[in-house]
């Protein structure tokens, strides 16, 4: 079974913060071997075998690796034809990118794919390509959608904890006013109390409908 934090169909801030868990967790016990990075977790213990592992990514089969190119002849679409950018932001921040990779494999045949900078996580599509240049197009297209999907999952994750702090904060003013709705020196207490409910009962029914995923 591939680990959570190795599965392609689970959205990156997700697998980042297992992946960041379960260092904690592994730095946690004495007899274990010290972990000095998130990175070094990518494989489920600290002497796992490294190489490809193959996933699924849109519906396509994919090979992944987090170790670095896994062909000797590979480069970065930009080098094999013209863009007008260096990589998609994935994330709101713009603090990383993914690129367009295009992978020699020999007999006049190349892989396309793509590398995140966020924690070096390289895809290989299986589709053959009989150019560089082929290759290179459909490498940049495959970085464009994956970004395009990472950065729509950042912003509903923001959207959802942005949602779960007035969640917090209206369900932390309802226990105020329940403490002063006797109280004959607030007399709106028992008003603003009902309001102050429906706001929350609001949120609650948007947070299950578009973020429970998120909190």
């Amino acid at each position: 079974m591939t680990p959570f934090y190795l599965n392609l169909k689970a959205g990156a801030p997700a697998r980042l913060a297992a992946l960041r868990a379960a260092m904690v967790k592994h730095n946690a016990n004495p007899n274990y071997r010290h972990a000095d990075s998130w990175r070094v977790m990518r494989y489920g213990n600290l002497t796992s075998p490294r190489g490809l592992s193959r996933g699924k990514a849109s519906g396509e089969d994919v090979w992944y690796t987090h170790d670095g190119p896994a062909f000797a002849r590979e480069r970065d679409a930009g080098d094999v034809v013209r863009m007008s950018h260096d990589g998609y932001y994935t994330d709101t921040g713009c603090d990383n990118i993914a690129v367009g990779i295009v992978a020699y494999i020999g007999k006049s045949r190349w892989l396309a794919g793509y590398r995140w900078t966020d924690n070096d996580e390289r895809v290989y599509f299986a589709e053959l390509h009989d150019s560089a240049e082929d290759a290179a197009r459909m490498a940049d297209e495959h970085a464009r959608v994956f970004a395009e999907a990472e950065r729509e999952y950042c912003e509903r994750g923001e959207a959802a904890r942005a949602l779960q702090d007035r969640i917090d904060e209206t369900r932390e003013r309802v226990r105020e006013l329940c403490a002063l709705r006797n109280n004959p020196g607030f007399p709106r207490a028992r008003e603003e109390l009902r309001e102050t409910l429906d706001t929350l009962r609001d949120a609650l029914n948007e947070r299950a409908a578009d973020h429970n995923d998120f909190v």
